[in-house]
């Protein structure tokens, strides 16, 4: 029975000691976490822009003509973007941005007629 308040008398006498140690092992894990956090979130980028950037690739490295519109991205993009959603989206994105511009009226997109096409904004192509 001796024994164990002397171990117990000790390790009260030592808590101080082990608080401090503790405290800055804490400030020590949370600096470690919030440079992981700032490290990973520089790098992230949304997959939206990522497919973005693979069909305005497409545009400049593989499409030939000036102009696109959804069903020549839908039946000849990259397969990963072969739905009619999917290439609206992506379409608005590179609108927005500047790489496509829509055009007004009827126009003739890969031999079909359409009334709903886009400008490939050549300028995109340089970067």
């Amino acid at each position: 029975m001796r024994r164990r308040r002397l171990t117990v008398m000790n390790t009260l006498a030592d808590f101080e000691h082990l608080e401090a140690t503790m405290t800055t092992a804490i400030v020590l894990i949370q600096f470690y976490l919030d440079e992981a956090v700032r490290l990973l979130d520089t790098g992230f980028v949304r997959k939206d822009i990522r497919e973005a950037e693979l069909l305005r690739t497409w545009l400049c490295e593989i499409w030939g003509e000036g102009m696109i519109n959804t069903s020549a991205v839908v039946n000849r993009g990259p397969n990963s973007l072969r739905t009619t959603p999917k290439v609206k989206q992506l379409i608005g994105i590179l609108e927005e941005h500047g790489w496509l511009e829509q055009l007004s009226g009827n126009h003739e997109v890969n031999g079909r007629k359409t009334k709903q096409a886009w400008r490939v904004v050549r300028g995109s192509c340089e970067t």
